[in-house]
């Protein structure tokens, strides 16, 4: 394997968890497709706004699992379907160790 001076031939072992610095970085990223999904569900909303709750799991691979969408105000649009297959794209950094859950709450509102 070629390397650069003052490069390790292999590559770095990965983190032992990933961070919550990690966590909100990918999120705040990727807030533009989110907000994608609420422009496209906004015209079936009746008062244009509410909460979702994102759960989902990242793997040590850096891949999301398990997504679940909490979202009541959202239920008769596409908003939920759309929210669940965004995080499912997301990509965290690779770690060592258990699966890590995490839990985070959107809140959208019209205009």
């Amino acid at each position: 394997l070629p390397t650069l001076p003052g490069q390790p031939a292999t590559p770095a072992p990965a983190a032992p968890a990933v961070s919550d610095e990690d966590v909100a970085r990918v999120i705040r990223s990727s807030m533009g497709g989110l907000k994608q999904c609420y422009r496209q569900a906004e015209s079936a909303l009746s008062d244009g706004g509410g909460k979702a709750i994102v759960r989902f799991k990242i793997m040590p691979t850096g891949a999301v699992d398990g997504v679940r969408v909490e979202a009541p105000a959202f239920e008769a649009s596409r908003l939920p379907s759309c929210i669940s297959s965004q995080v499912r794209g997301w990509r965290f950094p690779t770690f060592e160790g258990d699966p890590v859950s995490v839990s985070y709450p959107f809140v959208f509102s019209g205009g």
